[in-house]
């Protein structure tokens, strides 16, 4: 009986010993310093149709250039906003979307 008794008090001691619990280096996977300080922006999609509302802090507000895109100027009460390739004729005071030209770089397609 005391052999018994002695084995199961080896196991609960190798079972319970910090030995037990460390993990193996070779398969444990450590955080690089530059992942704590690299944040991830998330993917915002940035395109809008005619009666959405771009936010005030979206675009390039008073976009002086569109005529180099041929396009007219804005009629009275509106501006043109630039966001990435596409051009938006806005409602400044409310940011509503009166008209939408894509891809204005490379073959306009209007809506």
């Amino acid at each position: 009986m005391r052999p018994l008794m002695n084995l199961g008090l080896a196991m609960a001691l190798l079972t319970l010993s910090p030995m037990a619990f460390a993990e193996d280096p070779a398969t444990s996977i450590q955080p690089e310093p530059a992942d704590y300080f690299s944040p991830q922006a998330p993917d915002v999609s940035m395109t809008y149709a005619r009666g959405d509302v771009i936010p005030v802090e979206f675009g390039v507000r008073d976009w002086q250039d569109y005529y180099a895109y041929g396009l007219p100027s804005a009629p009275r009460g509106q501006e043109w906003v630039l966001i990435d390739d596409d051009a938006y004729l806005v409602r400044p005071d409310s940011g509503l979307v009166e008209l939408v030209i894509r891809n204005i770089a490379g073959g306009a397609a209007i809506s």
